[in-house]
């Protein structure tokens, strides 16, 4: 339930990109209702440190993702 809430609260606060490091979130709602961009750090922990080596990947990537899909980004 938790995720619902927050993807909800994402989209009536205008927010345009979810960012997440929670892999199941494929199974857990159907990211197409919500009109979002969902992307999954696929990181092995969530230590800032771990969560940096993503930010290349993600700023390479970001202008190319739309609404409504989901992206799983792995370390650069």
């Amino acid at each position: 339930m938790k995720c619902l809430i927050n993807r909800t609260k994402c989209v009536e606060d205008n927010f345009g990109i979810l960012l997440t490091i929670d892999k199941n979130i494929l199974y857990q709602q159907s990211v197409i209702k919500y009109d979002l961009i969902v992307v999954v750090f696929d990181a092995t922990d969530s230590k800032i440190s771990s969560l940096i080596q993503f930010l290349k990947v993600f700023e390479n990537q970001v202008l190319s993702f739309e609404k409504k899909k989901l992206y799983i980004l792995k370390e650069f």
